[in-house]
């Protein structure tokens, strides 16, 4: 408890006041007169000061303890009747207490936060109760009063947990939200944002059944407010004559529909808990069913399109951006969840929109900045693209049986022409996402061992026959002079094989000179490093690994680390390790043919780290690399020129190294 709610406190009241809140406080109760007597005394105060010296008078009224049993209201007594009035009265003076400090809500928020759990048992009670022992109660009043002094009064990360974890407090909140809408323009803003403080930043299963009981029971009824809600933000959204205010709070509801969308996914996901039913669907496609029929799907999308095509403005740029972000996000839970919502977004604008979006992000690599997000977000393409031929030769069997009749008798048969209309239109989709360059076709190594399925663009092609297609020279190689490969490609019967790495001789020994500039205690021996990258062993064993950061925190990190294949996969890409990869590329192609990027491939068996450093005509490749090298490091002094001389010093008393052939 709070000190400021102690009944010493009481003495430093006027006599006559004192007799007043002994009268209205009483242990047996209180009549109507006396507890209209301390409802006209704190109303008629007029400073904070003087309200703040009644607190423990409403701390005794907001008892839980004089809440009365369910047993006292079948046929409640006048005693019963002047109880629930008091802890009324009670709840007015303490709103009235807060509404005096607005403007030192940080100092008094701890005296709020100890009496919320009392406020809330009252408040829970005659929002349940209050037509039977109190009828002249307005419940939306006493639900907006609760829900403003919770959002003003729990302030610290402490107070608002406890408020979370009470019982039917996020149903009660999420009610009024429900009931939002209904209200006039001019409170909904404020409103919502006092039910957006109290609402979790992170769900948990807990946290999402007590959201669902607020809303209706059923993530069925869950789906039809989250229509609801995006229904209305969109419709004012679009009108020519908005009010900025509104605006406003049509964006910031929006961005809590799509927040409580993803909260949902990650919560239900991280749910570790066994299903009562093997064989029953999971609570996250349950809800995406429910979010596609009531049309959540479609909305979300139109909304996406709607924002992404709104021209850049000083005023809503910041908002629309994050918001944009995250109806991304959302968007890809409900095309990785459900097929029905995947070709339900794309039949509502949504490649267009993803246009507009890249248009409005990063104008000029509008193309790749597409092609990631499609990668990325959309992984039931890559489905369909792995089964063209499936589909293909579905819709040929159909066609093939479609004439008999006994086929046409089945009961099956509207089912399977409504498939092959599905599997028809996916390939349209298919081939004008193909045509638009928006999809790589997959293809398989041709080499006898290897039988890698990858990207095709990915893949080496033959420059003899031009159809075989090799994931790398040792599997071209192994399929020159082991497989048949050899007999059908004259190029292959005529050019003498020899193993060539990435890096020359002199990349090697250079790049050793700058590893040992850079070298800490804690690095592995620079002789085992550069024996790693002759792709010799295949151990797991660690490695180094760099990786450029970003501007404030530009460095080298040269840890050791152990990764798997698969965490290898998705980090070896350059833009994952260079983050101004993008930026050389573009310069790359301004130069028009003078610069190149030349690439360092340094790996250990599973262990892929890509290295890319620029490569200039018009500049020493060593000097270029020494001075990047060397300024992103803390606390190492810029080399420069130095470096590189120093470098060719060493290098002139090595021998030159012999010439490898480069096979196709």
């Amino acid at each position: 408890m709070d000190s400021s709610y102690d009944r010493n406190n009481l003495s430093a009241l006027p006599t006559g006041s004192q007799r007043i809140v002994n009268a209205a406080c009483h242990s047996k109760g209180a009549s109507i007169v006396d507890l209209k007597r301390f409802q006209t005394l704190y109303t008629n105060t007029k400073t904070g000061k003087d309200i703040r010296a009644l607190r423990p008078a409403f701390w005794i009224l907001l008892d839980p303890a004089r809440i009365p049993v369910a047993d006292d209201l079948d046929a409640p007594s006048a005693q019963t009747k002047n109880t629930v009035l008091a802890g009324h009265i009670g709840l007015g003076g303490i709103y009235r207490d807060q509404s005096f400090a607005l403007t030192t809500l940080r100092e008094h928020a701890p005296a709020y936060a100890s009496i919320w759990p009392r406020v809330w048992a009252w408040v829970e009670f005659l929002h349940r109760c209050s037509a039977l022992v109190l009828p002249g109660v307005v419940e939306s009043e006493l639900v907006w009063d609760f829900i403003g002094f919770s959002s003003r009064g729990l302030r610290s990360p402490d107070a608002r947990k406890a408020a979370w974890d009470s019982p039917q407090f996020l149903p009660f909140v999420f009610r009024a939200w429900d009931h939002l809408l209904a209200l006039p323009l001019e409170e909904q803003e404020k409103r919502y944002q006092w039910i957006d403080s109290l609402i979790p930043s992170r769900l948990t299963v807990a946290y999402c059944d007590e959201i669902v009981a607020g809303v209706g029971g059923t993530l069925e009824d869950l789906a039809w407010v989250l229509h609801k809600q995006l229904h209305y933000a969109l419709s004012h959204l679009g009108s020519p004559d908005k009010n900025p205010r509104h605006h406003h709070f049509c964006v910031l509801n929006l961005a809590g529909v799509i927040d409580l969308i993803t909260g949902f996914d990650s919560a239900i996901s991280e749910s570790r808990d066994p299903p009562p039913d093997p064989l029953a669907p999971k609570p996250r496609m349950v809800l995406t069913a429910a979010m596609v029929e009531r049309g959540v799907a479609r909305l979300l999308s139109k909304t996406f399109c709607v924002l992404a095509e709104t021209k850049p403005d000083k005023d809503t740029d910041s908002l629309f951006d994050g918001l944009l972000v995250r109806l991304l996000d959302a968007l890809t839970l409900i095309m990785v969840d459900s097929l029905v919502g995947f070709r339900i977004l794309l039949k509502n604008d949504f490649i267009p929109g993803i246009f507009a979006y890249c248009r409005r992000r990063k104008p000029a690599q509008e193309k790749g900045e597409l092609q990631v997000i499609l990668t990325r977000a959309l992984p039931q393409l890559s489905f369909f693209h792995s089964n063209v031929l499936v589909f293909q030769d579905a819709i040929n069997t159909v066609d093939a049986n479609a004439p008999q009749s006994t086929f046409r008798d089945k009961a099956t048969y509207d089912a399977w022409v409504r498939f092959r209309e599905m599997l028809k239109w996916h390939l349209f989709l298919l081939h004008e996402f193909t045509l638009r360059g928006l999809l790589r076709e997959k293809a398989a190594c041709d080499s006898i061992v290897c039988g890698k399925i990858t990207f095709k663009d990915k893949l080496r092609t033959c420059a003899g026959c031009k159809t075989r297609n090799y994931c790398s020279n040792a599997c071209q190689r192994e399929d020159w002079t082991a497989g048949k490969h050899k007999e059908t490609c004259r190029l292959a019967r005529r050019v003498r094989l020899a193993f060539r790495s990435d890096l020359s001789a002199k990349d090697m020994h250079y790049f050793r000179f700058v590893l040992h500039k850079l070298a800490t205690k804690d690095a592995i021996t620079l002789e085992h490093w550069a024996a790693r990258i002759s792709y010799e062993e295949r151990t797991p064993t660690p490695v180094l690994q760099f990786i450029f950061g970003g501007r404030e925190e530009s460095r080298i990190e040269m840890n050791p680390c152990v990764t798997g294949p698969e965490q290898a996969r998705k980090a070896c890409h350059p833009s994952r390790l260079d983050p101004l990869w993008d930026d050389w590329v573009e310069r790359a192609k301004r130069s028009h043919g003078r610069m190149e990027l030349h690439a360092l491939h340094l790996a250990a068996g599973f262990h892929d780290r890509l290295l890319i450093i620029p490569r200039r005509s018009n500049m020493s490749w060593m000097y270029d690399t020494c001075a990047r090298l060397f300024l992103t490091v803390p606390g190492v002094k810029y080399a420069g020129q130095e470096g590189v001389w120093e470098f060719e010093r060493a290098y002139n008393k090595l021998q030159v190294p012999r010439t490898l052939e480069a096979i196709h």
